[in-house]
């Protein structure tokens, strides 16, 4: 299921590129709607999308679509990281509580390391807050169950993993649940 998938795209559709990103999950004017928010499923959890790298590209920024932003968030506490379709984590970012409870839109969050992927896979972008209130995430309109159809951990698209995370991300990402979540994410 990791494989790269190639298809054929219209000429008519937007493509990451047009947006200055690598890869997405999938066309982000499905997902920037004030509407189509959800917040992660809660303090300490790690939440994630499965973004397909359609080639070997260095990856230096994780980028989702801040819809609401948190409050009290905990210093220290609030990340995102990056994993292979294995699970394994290759990229952390800096700590996000101040960038996650001021402004919205799309957050480009720094890898502290670049990763350099060894070829075409499926990357996950993972993230965590804690807080008093959690920021919300852009998404598209799909919500009935259909985000993980005919996929089973450890392949799922969209999910959750670890519980009671604070300031270290898993290594390697935990067991994964399927959440009906359809989140937004790139990587530039």
């Amino acid at each position: 299921m990791g494989g790269i998938r190639l298809y054929p795209q219209p000429a008519s559709l937007w493509r990451p590129e047009d947006h200055g990103y690598l890869t997405w999950n999938y066309d982000p004017a499905l997902a920037n709607n004030a509407t189509l928010q959800s917040t992660v499923a809660a303090a300490g959890v790690l939440t994630f999308a499965r973004v397909p790298m359609p080639k070997a590209t260095r990856v230096t920024n994780l980028i989702l679509m801040l819809t609401s932003v948190g409050a009290t968030l905990t210093a220290g506490q609030c990340f995102a990281a990056l994993y292979t379709a294995a699970g394994t984590r290759v990229g952390v970012t800096a700590d996000q509580s101040s960038a996650w409870a001021t402004g919205t839109g799309a957050k480009v969050m720094a890898l502290a390391t670049p990763y350099d992927p060894p070829d075409a896979s499926d990357l996950y972008v993972a993230w965590w807050y804690n807080g008093t209130t959690a920021p919300t995430w852009g998404r598209s309109a799909q919500q009935s169950g259909a985000s993980n159809p005919g996929l089973s951990a450890p392949n799922l698209r969209f999910g959750t993993a670890d519980t009671g995370l604070t300031t270290t991300a898993p290594s390697p990402m935990g067991a994964q649940t399927g959440i009906n979540t359809t989140w937004w994410a790139a990587l530039s």
